[in-house]
């Protein structure tokens, strides 16, 4: 099931798109279903994390880790979209990890440390002044939040949130092994 016991006291975290910035609620829900994934605003039973990543040169992924079925489930779904918008195909890799490695995740992801970093748009000040590039938007559902970070090309800025974006995109990367970081020169 994807809903939350108590919507009492739910909190959704995204940035506020009324100054103008990116819309990251309603990116989560339009590439969810656009590859047939079930949607994470409302929050979940238990806890999943999507790694949404996409750029010129490199295929668009999601790495989605979730409990389904007594165990841990981390797939990699690669597609492509069309001219108009549409999905032409989706390929998709699943596979379980142990249930220590998804508590490692889940714990790091749930800390105040992340729950209080901002998406790069809502970083004060904040110029993008890289193009192309890839960009990595992280969903994370748990009963009792919704929280998402969008960075793009978090490896060329050095201040304290793309530092700590960058840290915990390598972490996740250690985990799942889906997905390259790019680091500048590489």
């Amino acid at each position: 099931m994807h809903a939350p016991k108590d919507t009492t006291s739910f909190k959704t975290l995204v940035p506020d798109e009324s100054l103008g910035q990116f819309n990251d609620l309603e990116f989560g829900i339009r590439r969810s279903r656009m590859v047939n994934l079930p949607l994470l605003y409302k929050g979940v039973d238990s806890f999943e994390v999507r790694i949404w990543n996409f750029g010129i040169w490199s295929p668009w992924q999601v790495v989605s880790l979730r409990y389904l079925e007594n165990r841990w489930i981390v797939c990699e779904y690669t597609y492509q979209i069309n001219s108009r918008d549409l999905v032409d195909s989706v390929g998709i890799s699943c596979k379980t990890i142990q249930p220590a490695i998804a508590g490692a995740i889940e714990n790091i992801l749930t800390q105040d440390s992340i729950l209080n970093l901002p998406s790069q748009t809502a970083i004060p000040n904040f110029k993008d002044n890289s193009a192309d590039g890839d960009t990595y938007f992280i969903e994370i559902a748990t009963k009792k939040f919704y929280k998402t970070l969008g960075y793009h090309n978090p490896q060329y800025y050095n201040d304290k949130y793309n530092k700590q974006f960058l840290q915990l995109l390598k972490f996740l990367e250690l985990h799942f092994k889906f997905f390259h970081i790019y680091s500048p020169g590489s």
